[in-house]
C-alpha cells in the first residue's frame, strides 16, 4: 500500500522536486504476518517499519498486467551471507535520510557473536557470555543447557523441531541474523519502581563507545526486538500450566560506568499476557460493554486491541471509555456488531498475547525513559540488560521461560524531510503465518508490487 508519506513523495518527484520514490526496499521483522484468509490492514498513516533489519537497492523495475490491473514491480537482491526472519517490506526514496538532526536510524546492538557481551553475576564475577553452537536441547525438545545467559543460532534444532510445532506456531524462533542471545526469565530479579525498575540478580553487559545519539530529538524512539522462549518443549498451553508467561519484564540500562550507582537511562518493558473475551452478547450502542474471562488490568483511556473474535467488526484497536474497571471492559467501537459467536482475546498498550505470538518489539521515546539526575547520552559506555518471567502459576522470576534478544535499535522519527520517508508497506501474508525466512548462504531476490489502477 503507498502510504500518505509516499503520496506527497511521489508527487513530488511527479513535477520534478525530487530525483525518486524508491531506490531501497527495507525489510522488517516486526510484526506478526498475516495468514493467506486474512485482509491486509490499512497502512496509509503507517511512516516507519516495526522494526528495520536492512536496505536492499532495487535493481529492477518493471509494469505489468495482472489479473488486468496495472502493476509496478520493484525487485531487489539480498545479500548471499545473512540470515532473515521477513514479516514486513517497505519501499524509501533513499537508503537512509540525508538530514537527519542527531544520528539517523541505525542498530544499537544485534546481540551477536561478534559482540563482546559478558555475563555479570550479583557477586561481581564477570565472564563472557559462553556460545553453544550445537544442540541445546534433550530428546524432548527441553533446553538443557545450565548458563543463565547464552548465545546460540537462530537455526538451532530448538526452533526446528516437527514434535514441537508450537514453538514455531507461537513465533518463538529469532528473526533478525543468525544468532541470538537467551536470558533465562530468573536471571534477574525486576520491580517497579515508579516509571523505573529496580533490578538486582544477574545481568549481561556490553562495553560501547559513545552511542552517538546525543543530538537526536526526545521524540526519536529505543525500540527491542525480542521473543519469549518455553524452557519445556512439551505444548500444555491448554491447561492450567505455566506455559504461558502472565508477565515479562525487561530492563535495557544505558549507563555511564558498570559499577554501583551509576548514572543512567532506563528502557522498561512490562508486559502482562490480557486476557480472554468469551462468546457473549456485548451491550451498548456506540461505547460497547463486554465481559472479559479475568480482571483485565485496563485502565480508561488505553488503547485495547481484540482480536480472534467473530464478528470480525470487533477486532481492531479501540480505546478504554469510562466504566472499564475489573472485568468489564468498554470501548468506544462505534456500533455494536452483535453477538460473540467466537471468542477471543483483549490486549491493552501495556500487554501482549503471548498465548499465540511470542515475538515482540517494545518501544519507547527517548524522552520518556527514566533517567538519573546526572544522566548523559554522551557519557553512556554499558548497555546492561537484566530480564525477569512470571508463569501463569504465579512464580516470579521464572525459569520456565527464556528471553531471545533480537536486536536493539533508535529509530529517528523525528527529522522531517519532504523528500523522505516510507513510501509504501505491507505486511508479509504467507499461508502458514510465518515469516518468509531467507537463510544463510543463499542467494534471494524480493519484489514489492503494487497496483496503479483504480478499481
Amino acid at each position: 500500500m503507498i502510504t500518505n508519506t509516499g503520496k506527497q513523495i511521489i508527487g513530488r518527484y511527479l513535477v520534478g522536486l525530487t530525483d525518486t520514490y524508491a531506490s531501497h526496499l527495507v525489510l522488517g521483522c516486526g510484526p506478526k504476518p498475516l495468514s493467506s484468509t486474512e485482509p491486509f490492514a490499512d497502512y496509509a498513516s503507517k511512516t516507519s517499519m516495526d522494526f528495520e533489519m536492512i536496505r536492499v537497492p532495487i535493481t529492477s523495475r518493471n509494469i505489468v498486467t495482472e489479473s488486468g490491473a496495472t502493476t509496478v514491480i520493484f525487485t531487489a537482491e539480498l545479500p548471499t551471507t545473512e540470515r532473515y526472519g521477513i514479516t514486513e517490506i517497505g519501499v524509501y526514496p533513499s537508503v537512509a535520510n540525508p538530514t537527519p538532526v542527531g544520528s539517523d536510524s541505525k542498530s544499537l546492538a544485534l546481540f551477536s557473536f561478534g559482540e563482546n557481551w559478558k555475563y555479570h553475576t550479583s557477586g561481581g564475577t564477570i565472564t563472557d557470555v559462553p556460545e553453544q553452537t550445537g544442540n541445546i536441547t534433550d530428546t524432548n525438545n527441553n533446553i538443557t543447557i545450565a548458563d543463565d545467559s547464552f548465545f546460540t543460532t537462530s537455526e538451532n534444532a530448538l526452533f526446528e523441531n516437527v514434535n514441537n510445532p508450537a514453538r514455531i506456531t507461537k513465533h518463538e524462533q529469532p528473526r533478525y541474523l543468525s544468532s541470538v542471545l537467551l536470558m533465562r526469565g530468573d536471571t534477574s530479579s525486576l520491580t517497579v519502581n515508579g516509571n523505573d525498575l529496580s533490578a538486582s540478580g544477574n545481568h549481561i553487559h556490553l562495553e560501547t563507545t559513545d552511542l552517538g545519539i546525543s543530538q537526536n530529538s526526545s521524540d526519536d524512539e529505543i525500540r527491542l526486538a525480542f521473543s519469549v522462549i518455553n524452557k519445556d518443549g512439551v505444548d500444555n498451553s491448554n491447561v492450567p500450566s505455566p506455559d504461558v508467561p502472565s508477565n515479562i519484564k525487561v530492563l535495557v540500562q544505558f549507563a555511564h560506568t558498570d559499577g554501583a550507582s551509576p548514572e543512567y537511562a532506563s528502557f522498561v518493558v512490562n508486559l502482562n499476557n490480557g486476557t480472554n473475551i468469551n462468546t457473549q452478547t456485548p451491550t451498548g450502542t456506540t461505547n460497547i460493554t463486554m465481559t472479559t474471562a479475568n480482571a483485565h488490568n485496563i485502565s480508561v483511556g488505553q488503547k485495547v486491541t481484540l482480536s480472534g473474535l467473530t464478528p470480525s467488526a470487533y477486532n481492531g484497536t479501540w480505546t478504554a471509555q469510562s466504566g472499564t474497571t475489573g472485568s468489564t471492559l468498554v470501548l468506544d467501537i462505534g456500533y455494536n456488531p452483535g453477538a460473540i459467536t467466537v471468542a477471543g482475546r483483549a490486549t491493552s498498550e501495556t500487554q501482549h498475547n503471548f498465548t499465540n505470538n511470542r515475538y515482540v518489539v517494545a518501544k519507547k521515546t527517548m524522552g520518556s525513559l527514566y533517567k538519573t539526575a546526572g544522566f548523559a547520552w554522551a557519557d553512556v559506555r554499558y548497555i546492561k540488560v537484566f530480564v525477569d518471567a512470571e508463569d501463569t502459576l504465579g512464580s516470579a522470576a521464572a525459569s520456565d521461560f527464556y528471553i531471545a534478544l533480537d536486536a536493539l535499535r533508535i529509530e529517528n522519527v523525528s527529522s522531517f524531510n519532504n523528500k523522505y520517508g516510507l513510501t509504501a508497506y505491507t505486511v508479509v501474508k504467507s499461508s502458514d503465518s510465518l515469516p518468509i525466512t531467507k537463510l544463510n548462504n543463499t542467494k534471494s531476490f524480493i519484489e514489492f508490487k503494487f497496483v496503479v489502477d483504480v478499481l
